[in-house]
């Protein structure tokens, strides 16, 4: 139970972050298309992509596991399959110019979007699944 809820929470701040970062991604409903969203999301990382990745295990051993990231590509798409609310238009991220940093302008529509935004979501659960072990 607490692993789930891990999960849940995790989804959920990155889901979040992620949405006030770059710009493309809509709930129709509001709060309760995110949550919906952050349900769904939390059921498709918790069930549906260990069963992905068994599936493509052969090609993911050809490749040295180059091709992980179509799990989570296909994760994100029957998430917004199954979520009414969501809608997945772009991904446009502006930019940031800094002292240190120099992060170019973002632009990606249709299935590029889709493989932006769950690379994003990925690498932010990751580091946030990180942070608090």
């Amino acid at each position: 139970m607490k692993r789930i809820i891990r999960i849940i929470a995790t989804e959920a701040i990155s889901l979040y972050l992620i949405t006030q970062a770059v710009e493309g991604i809509y709930f129709r409903d509001g709060i309760k298309s995110f949550f919906w969203t952050v349900i769904a999301l939390s059921t498709a990382t918790y069930l549906v992509k260990p069963i992905i990745n068994l599936l493509i295990l052969p090609l993911n051993l050809i490749t040295f596991g180059l091709f992980r990231w179509t799990s989570s590509v296909l994760a994100l798409y029957l998430v917004t399959i199954a979520v009414s609310g969501l809608q997945i238009e772009k991904f446009f991220f502006s930019g940031v110019s800094t002292q240190w940093v120099d992060l170019p302008q973002v632009n990606f529509y249709g299935f590029w979007a889709l493989l932006a935004y769950s690379i994003s979501l990925s690498i932010l659960t990751s580091f946030i699944k990180w942070v608090f072990k």
